[in-house]
């Protein structure tokens, strides 16, 4: 059975039990969602060091980006 799992911008934690399987039918998603930023009123320095980490954290664990 293929395994959807979506990673959020304060769920990057490399030692969660996810990363613990190397499945080949686990996908990961990770979305810079505009809506995160405008739900409340967010510091801009906060939402760029986000999803800037975001983008870093997917680099760091993946070899196959899309």
């Amino acid at each position: 059975m293929n395994k959807l799992r979506l990673i959020l911008g304060d769920q990057l934690n490399i030692n969660h039990s996810w990363f613990k399987e190397n499945n080949s039918n686990t996908t990961y998603v990770m979305m810079e969602v505009k809506e995160e930023t405008s739900y409340v009123l967010h510091h801009a320095q906060k939402i760029i060091a986000t999803f800037a980490a975001m983008r870093f954290f997917a680099e760091a664990t993946s070899t196959k980006r899309v």
